[in-house]
């Protein structure tokens, strides 16, 4: 980052209005090494799911671990990178949703944020909503979302 640019992350999380001190939804993963963080940038993980979906708390870590090994361990652009990570991703819930009773599958929506000197790149999986406060705005990604019109997320 620059000179004039701060970086300040926060990580809560909110469920039926009540703020939650621990969010296993919550996710950030540190490159393998120095020479993947300053080439990869940093990486962060919001996994969200419907207010009053059950989803077990091993799948969060699961889902993000996808994300990361694919993320660091691809070569090219952060932008391919990414995509691959949200496509990992997509493709274990995928598998656990095949084996899992309909009672037992789980629909999310993930977020991916990364980092990287000056520049920010969100990658979205699914119904997800990314909200970046910059200058005193805050503008939201995607505009419109269907968890906007249909549900409330529980994170």
């Amino acid at each position: 980052m620059n000179g004039k640019t701060k970086l300040r992350i926060d990580t809560f999380s909110v469920k039926a209005g009540n703020q939650q001190s621990d969010s296993a939804s919550t996710h950030i993963l540190e490159a393998p090494s120095r020479r993947l963080q300053r080439a990869r940038g940093s990486l962060y993980v919001l996994i969200e799911t419907l207010y009053g979906t059950i989803v077990p708390q091993p799948l969060y870590g699961d889902l993000a671990r996808a994300v990361a090994d694919s993320f660091y361990e691809l070569s090219g652009s952060v932008t391919r990178a990414l995509r691959e990570a949200i496509l990992a991703a997509n493709d274990r819930l995928y598998e656990r949703n095949v084996r899992a009773d309909t009672e037992h599958q789980v629909v999310v929506g993930l977020n991916c944020i990364v980092i990287r000197e000056d520049d920010v790149y969100i990658g979205q999986l699914g119904p997800a909503l990314v909200s970046l406060v910059q200058n005193g705005t805050v503008e939201r990604y995607p505009q419109d979302s269907v968890w906007l019109r249909t549900a409330t997320p529980g994170v």
